[in-house]
């Protein structure tokens, strides 16, 4: 008889959705890397009137402004620690985490079953090798019934 064999094949999803995780992934990269900015400015304490200070303050104060308030600043000899940016910083990665979820890779796996005659190389599904069979069985009976 054959000898069955387990093939997969897998397709993943095209390619604008690749496209968009990558400018998905891209802008919170950048938001991400705008606060770390902000939090070491703050730590340690970059002079305000400085224009790229007070631009990234200026531009992550809206954000941060939401998580104010939940923890108290610590001021130190250099500059402040606030716990705010942090807080903003892992939000940001879980917002970010959850919709590069949904915009994910998807794979379809389908597992198929084939068979190959041990007589030839072809293969052939289990449902036509089934059918061989069947086939096979009939003939060896109508040979019986004739001799």
């Amino acid at each position: 008889m054959g000898e069955f064999r387990k093939t997969r094949e897998v397709k993943e999803t095209e390619p604008s959705t690749d496209t968009l995780r990558r400018i998905i992934n891209i802008i919170f990269s950048l938001a991400g890397i705008i606060l770390l900015f902000r939090f070491v400015f703050l730590l340690f304490g970059a002079n305000p009137d400085n224009q790229f200070v007070d631009l990234i303050y200026s531009v992550t104060e809206p954000y941060v402004g939401i998580f104010s308030g939940i923890f108290t600043n610590i001021d130190w000899a250099r500059g402040v620690f606030e716990p705010a940016t942090l807080i903003g910083l892992v939000v940001l990665f879980i917002v970010s985490w959850l919709i590069q979820s949904i915009f994910a890779k998807r794979t379809v796996r389908r597992e198929e079953y084939t068979a190959t005659d041990r007589t030839t190389t072809d293969h052939t599904t289990t449902e036509q090798t089934a059918d061989t069979r069947n086939n096979q069985q009939v003939r060896k009976e109508k040979h019986r019934q004739e001799e």
